[in-house]
């Protein structure tokens, strides 16, 4: 089973309004500071080097350059109530996909898995 190698969208809700996140200003090839989203926020795990993958005819993809086909990690900095991710890749293998959502204190809030040969979307409800 070969692991997960890109986040191709975040939609999430905070407190006021719907934000969403799809990479598509960037270049192929780009590393991605982690805090470039942070007015959007969301800040990446700064241990990680994120870098953008454009697959041409799909959409661009941000991707752990670190430990390629490791974890995607982040960090909200407003509270949220919905998350959404779209996750996957164009390689026709099976891949998996894990969403958790912890609070500030380490606590699980919710998580989601999907499954699939292509791309497929998690997603969390903190309220329910």
């Amino acid at each position: 089973m070969k692991k997960l190698i890109c986040l191709v969208a975040l939609l999430f809700v905070g407190t006021a309004n719907a934000t969403l996140i799809d990479f598509e200003e960037l270049s192929y090839g780009q590393t991605v500071a982690h805090d470039l989203y942070a007015a959007d926020g969301i800040v990446f795990d700064s241990s990680i080097n994120w870098k953008i993958y454009d697959l041409t005819s799909y959409p661009k993809v941000l991707y752990n350059a670190t430990n390629f086909g490791g974890d995607l990690m982040g960090s909200f900095t407003n509270e949220v109530s919905d998350l959404s991710i779209l996750m996957g890749d164009i390689g026709g293998d099976f891949d998996t996909g894990r969403l958790e959502v912890y609070d500030a204190a380490g606590n699980l809030l919710a998580t989601d898995y999907d499954e699939g040969n292509s791309w497929f979307t998690v997603s969390v409800d903190t309220n329910s």
